[in-house]
């Protein structure tokens, strides 16, 4: 079940997904991409977005209790990087 948008906080219980409008931002923003060169890919996190009103900006130290917002995390691997000398084909 997806939680309501204005109770995001119920994703904390496990039978209750974060709102359908998070799920959908999160999907339609990771990508692989692969160059001639390296690998770009993006893992999306969530933070708290900006509060609309006055007394959730003061309790809430400027974030909104209740929404969320998707944050593009962007990576990107080169094909010379150590991290990509422990990938080895050993099929042959």
């Amino acid at each position: 079940f997806y939680s309501p948008p204005e109770y995001s906080i119920l994703a904390k219980f496990p039978c209750f997904d974060y709102p359908e409008y998070v799920v959908n931002e999160i999907k339609a923003s990771q990508y692989i991409y692969v160059r001639e060169n390296s690998i770009e890919y993006n893992q999306p996190i969530l933070q708290p977005a900006k509060a609309n009103t006055t007394l959730a900006a003061c309790f809430c130290c400027g974030n909104s209790p209740t929404d969320l917002t998707v944050r593009d995390q962007i990576s990107i691997i080169y094909f010379d990087d150590i991290l990509m000398d422990n990938i080895r084909n050993d099929t042959r």
